[in-house]
């Protein structure tokens, strides 16, 4: 234990003394260096997000697609057929790059591959197998982008918890959190800054 901690300290004060890895960067900024009075277990995971995101090779875990900055963000190993493709963000803004309304897009062309605006695409096919999921910004699952009224996860289910007008989870929802138009979460306002984000489902 005394080894791990010494470690942790020397490793702390030399990445503090490095200039490369305590320099700031828009990105890397939300990964913060660890202080002396940071915990030992902590301290490690710290310096670890950190060289990984001025690495250039940090994404969100694999087992949640979960794009809160306040949570932990671990670096990645190479991609995998386990890891879901991000396909954009369930937003109203025509002009932004990743939103599935902006058709000149990545994520918006109806001729991109993972498109879900493909009609012939593998997200996009109403009668493909593989349905996008749609998740909040803090991690809530909102369901699927599926056009079919009575599968039970579908936004397209009237009747369903993602689908449903009433419900607190549906993006049909206008007073709801992911649904009304002056929500900076919503789906449906032009202007969120925190749009659902919609990922491959497996």
């Amino acid at each position: 234990m005394t080894r791990i901690l010494m470690s942790v300290v020397t490793l702390v004060l030399f990445v503090g003394w490095s200039p490369s890895l305590s320099a700031q960067s828009p990105l890397c900024a939300r990964y913060p260096m660890p202080s002396a009075s940071t915990l030992p277990s902590t301290a490690l995971g710290m310096l670890e997000a950190r060289i990984a995101c001025l690495d250039g090779d940090l994404t969100p875990s694999p087992a949640l697609p979960d794009l809160s900055l306040t949570r932990p963000w671990r670096p990645r190993s190479r991609p995998s057929a386990e890891r879901r493709p991000y396909l954009g963000t369930y937003s109203a803004n025509r002009y932004a790059p990743d939103s599935i309304a902006n058709p000149y897009g990545r994520y918006g062309n109806r001729y991109a591959p993972d498109s879900v605006t493909n009609p012939y695409g593998r997200y996009g096919n109403p009668y493909s197998v593989t349905k996008p999921q749609l998740f909040g910004r803090d991690g809530t699952y909102l369901g699927t982008l599926s056009t079919n009224p009575y599968d039970p996860d579908s936004i397209a289910n009237p009747y369903g918890r993602y689908g449903n007008p009433y419900s607190p989870d549906s993006v049909n929802n206008p007073y709801g959190r992911f649904g009304s138009p002056y929500s900076p979460e919503s789906a449906t306002n032009p202007y969120a800054i925190r749009p659902p984000v919609i990922f491959g489902g497996r």
